[in-house]
């Protein structure tokens, strides 16, 4: 066939981020203060995704995008904008109803470091791919170093099913694990991460 091009927005601005198998699109559009806000679009149609709010997510929410898809659409894993701009993952799921459910998974493991009783461990919490079979979401996270600051980004993964997150170790790769940073680039259907 051939390459033709259909335009998704005509009123707005946003982004298209992925899409599955049947092609859904996940991504987000933009309203006039620039503030993006998750969507999918299916059969030509924009369907807005739900959003957290900053209770719900345990941080500030300034919109939101869906960026990654399972291959059956079932599974969507994207950020919300906080106030640090490190986009920690929230995800939604499809019902059986065929809308979506938003489910703010960074309450859990997020700290935006603006509530000095948040005991959660993560400073970055962020979404860089998720397995084909919509089981795995590959992170980025960083934890709470001396003084404060971010310890190196280090490669994970969260098992969504299971809601339990592995934080991959270094110290085969070159033996200085405390200062080597890393991305997870890709997960795989049974949890392999790819990563630089």
């Amino acid at each position: 066939p051939d390459l033709t091009v259909e335009q998704l927005l005509t009123d707005t601005m946003g982004m298209a981020n992925a899409i599955s198998d049947d092609g859904l699109i996940c991504g987000a559009t933009m309203d006039e203060s620039y503030t993006t806000h998750a969507c999918v679009w299916k059969d030509g149609k924009t369907i807005m995704l739900p959003e957290p709010t900053s209770e719900e997510a345990g941080t500030e929410v300034n919109g939101t995008s869906a960026k990654f898809v399972s291959g059956d659409g079932k599974v969507i894993a994207g950020y919300v904008q906080d106030n640090m701009s490190t986009w920690p993952l929230i995800i939604w799921r499809l019902q059986p109803d065929g809308s979506y459910k938003v489910i703010p998974t960074c309450k859990a493991y997020y700290n935006d470091g603006n509530d000095a009783t948040n005991q959660n461990p993560y400073y970055n919490f962020e979404a860089t791919s998720i397995s084909h079979n919509g089981k795995w979401i590959g992170l980025q996270v960083t934890t709470a170093g001396e003084g404060g600051f971010p310890t190196a980004a280090r490669i994970a993964r969260y098992d969504i099913d299971a809601d339990t997150i592995q934080v991959a170790t270094l110290e085969s790769i070159d033996g200085n694990e405390e200062n080597t940073e890393c991305l997870a680039s890709g997960i795989s259907d049974d949890g392999t991460l790819l990563g630089i």
